[in-house]
């Protein structure tokens, strides 16, 4: 197959109809793993020829297939190839709705895309961090594969159960299958979650995916294993994001990760969460309070310049308009919050006041 015909192929992956996404699935399957074989040859023989494969004479220093990790991780690196063909606006990554759709449709026929430590690793790798592969947005695509994953199998569904007939039957040992992919994502994740938001947390568009991963975590294993403290520190972690962050999709899923432990949580787990959850509200309720009040201190020729420096809608903090950006950020994140059901919030006071 041509290039432009294999793009096609990938392309059929993010379709919204099941069935072109199952239809493609195989075939696509297929092509990523002979590429990621193909790739982990070349490198190893590339590596032989060097003199790096060791003192082993040419030829025999070279497996005759490349061993399960290795090649797990040439597939996720082929996958995020992958979706960085599937951009259309090179300025942003792919829709998390999108990368979703992709890896429903590959969870049953690409291992890696299950295999939640080798996403953790290659997440975790600088060549990512570095933009020496995936492209500039691989690491928030590979985020979003891996919160892709995670809640697939946390909700015990594929992405090609509905239409294959065939497996209805086998549908129990299909559930408990993605309940063990759960718990070991789960465990994976527990050590590596926090120290993956704190190398993205100035990337709202990595970070986001990864605190989906954080609702996601089966929250009892925290307890099961006496990880309160870890929970904190996690938990912790996320509420920061709420103040790092202006982005409304970023403060509400760190508010839904903190809401849904403190709901439907392990009993003695909510506790944490619901410090986390008072603090987030302490903290934005304040920050907003704070914001309000320094822009009715503003005389009306510095608010005058304070808006024509907003006016270009950039995201970046304008140099002569801090006051009114703070208002900005602040107002986004006591919105967002307000849309979480964060009732504690509509209750602080200083808030309250400001908002009247």
């Amino acid at each position: 197959m041509d290039r432009s015909a294999v793009r096609e192929v990938y392309g059929l992956l993010g379709d919204e109809s099941p069935r072109l996404r199952a239809a493609a699935a195989g075939l696509s399957a297929s092509l990523i793993q002979e590429e990621a074989k193909h790739a982990v040859k070349a490198a190893a023989g590339a590596a032989t020829r060097t003199g790096k494969a060791g003192t082993a004479a040419a030829g025999l220093a070279t497996p005759l297939e490349p061993e399960a990790g290795e090649l797990r991780s040439a597939e996720v690196t082929v996958l995020l190839d992958v979706l960085s063909w599937l951009q259309s606006d090179p300025q942003q990554p792919l829709d998390q709705g999108v990368v979703r759709l992709l890896v429903g449709a590959l969870y049953d026929l690409l291992p890696a895309v299950r295999d939640v430590p080798c996403l953790v690793s290659v997440l975790s790798s600088d060549q990512l961090s570095e933009r020496k592969v995936g492209g500039h947005w691989g690491a928030a695509h590979l985020a979003a594969i891996l919160a892709a994953s995670l809640q697939l199998a946390a909700r015990g569904t594929g992405g090609q159960g509905e239409l294959d007939s065939a497996r209805k039957a086998s549908k129990s040992k299909a559930a408990t299958a993605k309940g063990d992919s759960h718990q070991e994502g789960s465990l994976a994740l527990m050590a590596k979650l926090p120290g993956l938001i704190r190398k993205f947390q100035t990337e709202a568009a990595v970070v986001l995916p990864l605190l989906t991963c954080a609702r996601e975590l089966r929250f009892e294993l925290f307890a099961l294993r006496s990880e309160e403290r870890g929970l904190g520190n996690l938990l912790a972690l996320v509420a920061d994001q709420v103040s790092r962050h202006a982005d409304s999709r970023v403060v509400a899923a760190a508010a839904d990760c903190l809401v849904h432990v403190v709901s439907a949580g392990p009993g003695s787990l909510q506790a944490a969460a619901q410090l986390a959850l008072n603090n987030v509200v302490t903290k934005t309720g304040n920050a907003f309070a704070s914001a309000a009040k320094a822009v009715m201190q503003l005389d009306d020729e510095e608010l005058a310049s304070e808006v024509e420096e907003l006016a270009g809608g950039t995201d970046e903090v304008a140099e002569g308009a801090q006051t009114l950006w703070r208002l900005h950020c602040a107002a986004v994140r006591v919105s967002s919050l307000l849309a979480r059901n964060v009732m504690g919030l509509a209750a602080h006071a200083t808030c309250r006041d400001a908002l009247a």
